[in-house]
């Protein structure tokens, strides 16, 4: 049977990633620094955690409270960049999207509709929380899980569009594939 991206779950995309990876940077971390984590990982965002809740040993909570936003690429390029502030000097917490304004995935979403979300948003990095904490039902959005219970939802990691355009890849490959094997009467 083959995967579609109208019912591949983000779940199963975030299995793929390296979640010992979780990258992130605190609200008091420099933007210079910021643009340096990314580069050396290879990677378009991070998110940004709350100086206070992050553990001793420099462990990330995984509360979505914890989370204070994230900070892309996009961002450095027009808050820092194009009006003139200097990234060794400016923290952080002035140039990301703050939570409030995040626009967020489940787990449970599809990767259609975190394309759908992408391009609504015009975003390319998109947080994924999971309510099951929380005890909702549905799939709610990260203002509903942030009001009724903030303790309760864990970040559970991100997606960029880079993971979306992989899963549609794969797709095609796999009809393509298809395609030949019944072309050639092996299907």
């Amino acid at each position: 049977m083959l995967v579609s991206s109208t019912r591949t779950k983000i779940w199963e995309v975030l299995q793929t990633k390296d979640h010992g990876k979780r990258l992130w940077v605190s609200d008091e971390c420099m933007v210079l620094d910021a643009v340096k984590k990314m580069a050396q990982n290879d990677v378009g965002s991070l998110l940004v955690y709350d100086k206070d809740k992050v553990g001793p040993g420099g462990e990330v909570p995984t509360s979505i409270d914890a989370c204070v936003g994230i900070v892309t690429e996009r961002d450095y390029l027009k808050k820092v960049m194009l009006k003139g502030l200097a990234s060794p000097t400016t923290p952080v917490s002035k140039i990301m999207t703050p939570q409030e304004k995040l626009a967020v995935l489940t787990p449970q979403h599809s990767v259609l509709e975190a394309m759908d979300l992408m391009v609504k948003y015009n975003v390319r990095h998109v947080p994924v929380i999971d309510p099951k904490a929380a005890n909702m039902a549905g799939v709610p959005s990260a203002k509903d899980v942030i009001k009724i219970e903030p303790h309760a939802a864990n970040m559970a990691g991100v997606l960029s569009m880079k993971d979306v355009i992989k899963v549609l890849l794969d797709d095609r490959k796999h009809e393509v594939d298809a395609m030949k094997d019944y072309i050639h009467g092996s299907w």
